[in-house]
């Protein structure tokens, strides 16, 4: 684990300044998170709000591949009092296909995530809740269009790569979906 994240932090200072052109996009959009590996979490899912912020890092000899590091605050809603607040760190690389049509891009993008619980993440003061661990990883894929270099639609899914709750025998992992729309500045 300390490995990967050694890495994900070497690879960002390599690329901190290999190109004049970055650029950053504000996104807000809606988050579901739910629970994958047994059928005892299929009842708990989360529907809520996210937004964040992304920096669009191109490669200068690469037209198109772009290195997409961010940071989002993730907050979800679920079976009646439960909350969850997270910090989504995710470290992406993306291809674009400029001009599909006059002014329209389309985006892949894929990677690693960081996930940081905030104080009492998944739980409630009803119940204890899940009794999910503070800090996990998800690997991304997903999707984006970008209009005049403007707004970006964009959606994601995230998959959980390891066990997130403690003390079950089960391997349970939080898969999140990401739908949003991002203002290019």
């Amino acid at each position: 684990m300390k490995k990967l994240i050694v890495a994900a932090i070497a690879a960002v200072m390599m690329l901190i300044g290999t190109n004049a052109s970055a650029q950053y996009t504000a996104f807000v959009g809606y988050a579901h998170n739910g629970f994958g590996g047994s059928e005892l979490y299929d009842n708990y899912d989360f529907h809520g709000i996210w937004f964040g912020l992304k920096y669009d890092i191109a490669f200068s000899t690469l037209e198109g591949l772009t290195f997409e590091p961010g940071a989002n605050f993730v907050y979800g809603n679920g079976n009646g009092d439960l909350k969850a607040i997270w910090i989504n760190v995710p470290f992406d690389i993306k291809y674009t296909i400029y001009d599909i049509i006059p002014d329209v891009s389309l985006s892949a993008f894929t990677g690693p995530r960081l996930n940081f619980g905030m104080g009492n993440a998944f739980k409630s003061r009803e119940h204890d809740g899940i009794n999910i661990k503070n800090f996990d990883m998800q690997w991304g894929v997903g999707a984006a269009i970008s209009i005049v270099d403007a707004i970006q639609l964009r959606l994601g899914y995230d998959f959980g790569i390891h066990k997130v709750v403690r003390n079950v025998d089960d391997n349970i992992h939080r898969n999140t979906l990401l739908l949003g729309i991002g203002f290019m500045f």
